[in-house]
């Protein structure tokens, strides 16, 4: 049989290999002052045994007993160094070295027992029910009637009763309220006043009763623009129809046979007249207005006029509330006592039925004609003083 050369030559390596292997193993702790004494490399040590801190250690160990150096304990079935040490015919440690805490030893790899006793043990014993064992009942809401204690006063009544829906009839009527305030000591008629059907105009005052003969003085009982029934308008009723016309009890005919304009003596109108004519009251009919030649003006005729019979209360800043006796301007402004229309025909108005001026003041007819004919000329102004 022919063998390469070769392969003499490998498989010759190989053997003194394995021979170098199995003497080391077999006789090298023998041979290197091995055995249980000193040793350096696990080679040093005899059998499974290992060098284990210059010591040949069984390499298995099943206790601490089995390590023969007693700084030494088992773990995993080694044996290493121990801190602190042990007693390994005890597994307990020195006296004197006090008892380790149940921490466990990280290097090591120990692990603190699950239970040291009932020492510290706080928990409950075994045969004390658990609280997941506690059956909570399902219902624990208070009944709800527990009894008549002083906190209970007992059910509380669903109904006390109806409770009265008029505790008595309010009086309909406590008497006659007049329209306006003001007196009420004349019966029906109160102080905005009525006309009766022969033309005469009653009004409520602090003196009782007033009656004035209209026709007597050449008026018609009427609603005027002051805001109550006198003789110095047109004879028509109130326009708003708060205030009746007639006064209570009285029964009218009117009639507006050849009138055209005016009233038909029951306070209703008849016409109205077109411009540039005036109504007639005593006749009803409407007439042409006569021109107004050279009309007055208000610095040369009217002002001289106002300031002699006016002035104290209607200039500078008078009680009068406007100044028309002393400033032109007073005479566009919308009057307080005349329904709304302007102080200049206001103040004519209050002068043809001697409501003004107040007390013994009257105008002569002439300079109240002038007046009238400054109003109905469209109240010029005219060259200041």
């Amino acid at each position: 049989m022919v063998v390469n050369k070769e392969w003499e030559g490998v498989m010759s390596k190989a053997l003194k290999i394995i021979a170098a292997t199995l003497f080391l193993l077999l006789a090298g702790p023998y041979a290197c002052g091995g055995g249980d004494g000193g040793c350096k490399v696990d080679f040093d040590c005899p059998g499974s045994k290992v060098c284990v801190e210059s010591k040949c250690q069984p390499l298995v160990c099943t206790s601490n007993a089995a390590c023969i150096d007693p700084s030494l304990v088992c773990v995993l079935n080694q044996c290493v160094p121990a801190d602190p040490p042990v007693d390994n015919d005890t597994g307990a440690p020195p006296i004197d070295q006090g008892v380790a805490t149940d921490e466990g030893n990280p290097e090591d790899g120990t692990v603190p027992p699950e239970d040291d006793g009932a020492l510290n043990d706080t928990s409950a014993p075994e045969d004390a029910p658990s609280t997941e064992d506690i059956e909570t009942p399902v219902d624990t809401a208070p009944p709800t009637d527990e009894g008549t204690g002083p906190d209970d006063d007992g059910p509380e009544p669903e109904d006390d009763g109806p409770e009265p829906e008029d505790e008595g009839p309010e009086p309909e009527d406590e008497g006659p309220v007049p329209d306006d305030e003001g007196f009420t000591q004349c019966g029906e008629v109160n102080i905005v006043g009525c006309c009766s059907a022969d033309n005469i105009a009653k009004t409520c005052t602090s003196e009782g009763l007033a009656e004035t003969d209209c026709g007597a003085n050449g008026g018609t009982c009427g609603w005027s623009s002051m805001g109550f029934y006198n003789c110095d308008s047109e004879g028509l009723a109130d326009p708003d129809g708060n205030h009746p016309f007639l006064c209570p009890g009285e029964v009218c005919e009117g009639s507006c046979d050849g009138k055209n304009c005016g009233t038909d003596g029951c306070g209703n109108s008849c016409g109205v007249c077109e411009g540039g004519t005036t109504c007639n009251l005593g006749s009803g009919i409407c007439e042409e207005d006569e021109p107004v030649e050279d009309p007055p003006t208000y610095y040369e005729h009217v002002q001289p006029i106002l300031l002699q019979f006016c002035g104290g209360c209607h200039s500078g800043g008078g009680s009068g509330g406007h100044d028309i006796a002393s400033n032109y301007v007073d005479a566009f402004k919308t009057s307080g006592s005349c329904g709304g229309i302007m102080v200049g025909p206001c103040a004519l108005e209050l002068i043809n039925n001697g409501s003004m001026p107040p007390g013994p003041l009257e105008l002569p007819p002439g300079e109240i004609q002038i007046i009238d004919d400054w109003v109905n000329g469209g109240m010029l102004e005219g060259p200041a003083p």
